[in-house]
Order: structure tokens, then C-alpha cells, then sequence
């Protein structure tokens, strides 16, 4: 049980990472070898951030589930 509490834990914490990178690349601003405003990928960077949302989200509920099942181990035990 505690190497899914783990498991889980880990995965929010590189959604949350992968969140922030995202973040930070769809807010940077380049220049082009002329000078010119480049061209971001912002509907690319956009879907990063959902897709690390919908994965922190899919870590919590096995956070939740794992919880719950150790909650219901101890009161068996008890």
C-alpha cells in the first residue's frame, strides 16, 4: 500500500512540475533571427497544461482509492 500512496504521490508531483513548464514556455516571448516576434505554439502549450492537469487529477484518485482502501484495513483489523 504505501509504494501506491508513493507511486501516486510522485506522479502529482511531476504534473505539477510539467504544469509549471508549460506555463513558463507559453508565457516566453522570442525574438526570430530578424528581429520579428516568433511564432509560439500556445494551443500546443495550452494542451500540456490540461494534459498534466488530467494526470495529476488521474494520481489523485488512486491517492483517494488507496486511502480509503487503508482506511478500510484498519477498521477490519481494529
Amino acid at each position: 500500500m504505501p509504494s501506491v500512496i508513493n507511486t501516486a504521490l510522485v506522479g502529482m508531483q511531476a504534473s505539477q512540475r510539467a504544469v509549471m513548464a508549460e506555463s513558463r514556455a507559453a508565457n516566453r516571448v522570442g525574438l526570430g533571427p530578424r528581429g520579428e516576434e516568433a511564432v509560439r505554439n500556445l494551443p500546443g502549450h495550452l494542451i500540456g497544461v490540461r494534459n498534466a492537469q488530467r494526470s495529476f487529477e488521474a494520481n489523485l484518485s488512486v491517492l483517494r482509492a488507496a486511502d480509503k482502501m487503508l482506511g478500510t484495513l484498519l477498521d477490519i483489523h481494529a
